[in-house]
């Protein structure tokens, strides 16, 4: 599963960062941004299947339902056609160079949340974003809900009845400790038994739960995130705004 993110030089791994336009491509016209993201999308994947390392899943931007290929000099508004029309220049790379190597890549879109994806994809289909395959998520229980759905079976199930499109759980993690063994503070401490102290053995029946839960349902898969993120004093694992160390090791396998 490969996500294609085009962003500015300084950029980080805080949220959201990831979908601003790079430093290079900022004061262009829409339409030669759109240019610039087909013709980006189609070299990566070209290089990666000349190599013979094409992926089977490929997502344009992450988690783009809060934003994509803003303006990081301007205000940000949310712009659901012009924000279909770039992603529409992803996916026609990515279906070209299907038919350039004769071999299937599914085209996915990322989302947080699965209390977005009913408006999401009734968005998406009013606007014409409908050359994707893949919805792919963003589930991390202490932030994101399920509104309607009672989990990700009748999700998985309602997504591919009503819209035609697979569900993949791209982005998710469970805490197996409550503890830090470095000097930053962790950000995501969820406990789906908080009468019950957080193990490794937590961390693997949640995890197997809710993949159990999305396959029944005909999902394709889940990949937690952040996995190799272990404490690191004084180690830029990840750039973020805080700094080195990690704020993430007591989800890390």
């Amino acid at each position: 599963f490969l996500t294609l993110t085009f962003k500015p030089q300084a950029s980080n791994y805080i949220a959201g960062s990831s979908n601003y336009i790079p430093d290079a491509w900022v004061g262009q016209s829409d339409s030669q941004l759109q240019q610039n993201i087909y013709n980006s999308t189609y070299s990566m994947l070209n290089e990666l299947g000349q190599a013979g390392q094409l992926p089977a899943f490929v997502s344009i931007g992450n988690e783009i339902n809060g934003l994509f290929m803003e303006d990081p000099t301007q205000p940000v508004q949310y712009d659901a056609q012009r924000m279909t029309d770039m992603m529409n220049a992803g996916f026609d790379a990515v279906r070209d160079i299907a038919a350039l190597y004769n071999t299937d890549i599914h085209a996915a879109a990322h989302i947080f949340g699965p209390d977005n994806i009913d408006w999401w994809l009734n968005t998406a289909g009013w606007t014409g974003l409908n050359d994707f395959d893949t919805v792919a998520l963003s589930y991390y229980p202490d932030w994101h809900s399920f509104n309607d759905f009672n989990d990700f079976n009748e999700l998985a199930e309602w997504t591919m009845d009503n819209h035609g499109k697979n569900v993949f759980l791209l982005e998710t993690a469970q805490p197996w400790s409550s503890g830090f063994g470095d000097n930053r503070n962790n950000v995501y401490n969820y406990n789906p038994d908080p009468g019950q102290p957080l193990t490794p053995a937590v961390q693997r029946q949640f995890l197997a739960d809710i993949a159990e839960d999305l396959i029944s349902g005909g999902g394709l898969g889940v990949i937690t995130w952040g996995t190799e993120w272990v404490s690191s004093d004084g180690v830029l694992a990840y750039a973020d705004e805080y700094g080195p160390a990690s704020s993430w090791e007591n989800n890390a396998y």
